[in-house]
């Protein structure tokens, strides 16, 4: 029975790092889609925008 508490306590840590990159992903591609957004806005005619 210690064998796969230690695997599992191995596992654990090294599923982190990729979590944490796909937040970073996502935020960052949604920082870039409402800048995008919002450019084209801007350069469509829109007044109100920034």
């Amino acid at each position: 029975m210690t064998r796969p508490d230690s695997r599992r306590a191995r596992q654990l840590p090294a599923a982190e790092p990729p979590r944490r990159a796909w937040i970073v992903l996502g935020v960052a591609a949604a920082g870039v889609g409402i800048a995008g957004y919002l450019t084209w806005l801007k350069l469509s005619g829109v007044r109100a925008v920034l």
